[in-house]
């Protein structure tokens, strides 16, 4: 009586009068199965040995152990159909070169040489980080070779390269007049004029007939 007087107690039970009507069905429907349990447990049973009998075949056992990796992936598909740069991709045609034989080929080869490329982009890489260190290094040898070499005649320099084909044509005319091969004896004998003191200033002087420059070499009168 005490705990019926309790307002919570109360409000419980007219909860509980007005959804009589719906426990009065869930008991019905209770009874029911329990008077058809038998009948619902073979119905059951033989379901079940039908399947038994159903032969699967291994790739249907291994699609049913991959159904939970299959739900997965078929998520992310849709997610990514979803994404406005899978359409762009797909009307770009990048996806008509990769699959390319040519393509294929290419990128066969370039996975082959990985390791060499990787090299020879951190290569680059390092050499784009030093290069101001290095065209510094560069401008200051540059500097240091310019101070220690004297300013060049570029006009000398034009005139000796246009000398150099007449050059090269009297050093032809030289190596076939066959002077080359007797300029051993040639010197031989200048070394021994030179020793005989037949060229000594006191014997030979340089004067002209009328006072002129001519060349001339004369016996001094003894």
């Amino acid at each position: 009586m005490a705990r019926l007087e309790r307002p919570d107690t109360v409000e419980a039970l007219n909860r509980l009068l007005d959804r009589l009507d719906v426990m009065v069905l869930a008991a019905d429907a209770a009874n029911g199965f329990l008077e058809r349990a038998e009948v619902i447990a073979d119905s059951v049973s033989d379901s079940l040995a039908e399947l038994r009998k159903i032969s699967i075949s291994p790739d249907a056992r291994e699609l049913a152990g991959k159904l939970p990796q299959l739900t997965h992936a078929g998520l992310q598909a849709v997610d990514l159909v979803a994404n406005p740069a899978f359409e762009r991709l797909l009307s770009s045609g990048l996806l008509e070169r990769l699959g390319d034989p040519k393509t294929i080929d290419s990128m066969h080869t370039l996975l082959d040489h990985l390791d060499l490329a990787s090299f020879a982009l951190t290569s680059i890489n390092e050499f784009l980080k030093r290069s101001e260190v290095i065209a510094d290094s560069v401008t200051d040898s540059i500097h240091e070779v310019t101070r220690g070499v004297p300013s060049l005649d570029f006009a000398k320099i034009k005139e000796t390269m246009e000398s150099l084909p007449m050059l090269l044509d009297v050093a032809l005319e030289v190596k076939r007049s066959g002077l080359l091969d007797h300029a051993k004896s040639l010197v031989e004998t200048l070394d021994r004029l030179q020793d005989s003191g037949t060229l000594a200033p006191d014997l030979c002087e340089w004067r002209g007939a009328r006072g002129d420059r001519r060349a001339g070499c004369y016996r001094r009168r003894q």
